[in-house]
């Protein structure tokens, strides 16, 4: 003889609750059930044990539910769910760089700073040889290229904190 099990599946955040009677999911969801009529079923917002075979072991976000159906998206469908999940783990990420106190942000200035001041350099190199009529001209126009110093980790640690205050 086969028991049946007490489950329940959200309909929108498609949350499966494991062996909970109606009071049980009372208690816990007030909201979605009233009140306590002891007698499984499903409703506006919960199902109650839907036939799952169709999506065993597949992740939730690939299920489609319609009226009290689960069944799984097609590839095409997948794919384009994980491609917008990268795309908005990326987004995240990114987003960092607009974070006032974010040492991403911080590090991003200081190397953005960096390369900018790397290329003037180099512009200025190039801009010197392609100025230049003879040796002496050029190792003039070299030598009016200011060096670009050199930073110490605690000089760069300060940096990123000033970046930070920004």
């Amino acid at each position: 003889m086969t028991t049946q099990r007490n489950y329940w599946l959200n309909r929108t955040t498609k949350q499966v609750v494991w062996d909970a009677s109606t009071g049980a999911m009372h208690r816990q969801f007030s909201t979605d059930f009233p009140t306590d009529t002891g007698v499984p079923a499903s409703n506006a917002a919960w199902i109650f044990a839907p036939d799952l075979s169709a999506v065993t072991g597949e992740d939730s976000k690939y299920w489609d539910i319609t009226g009290e159906n689960v069944t799984l998206v097609d590839q095409a469908t997948r794919d384009a769910i994980d491609a917008q999940e990268l795309e908005d783990e990326l987004e995240a990420v990114v987003s960092q760089l607009d974070t006032q106190k974010d040492i991403i942000r911080g590090l991003a200035l200081e190397l953005n700073q960096r390369l900018n001041q790397a290329a003037q350099r180099l512009n200025g190199i190039l801009a010197a040889a392609e100025g230049a009529n003879n040796l002496a001209a050029f190792k003039t126009s070299m030598n009016a290229i200011s060096d670009q110093p050199t930073q110490t980790p605690a000089e760069l640690r300060q940096e990123v904190k000033d970046r930070l205050r920004t």
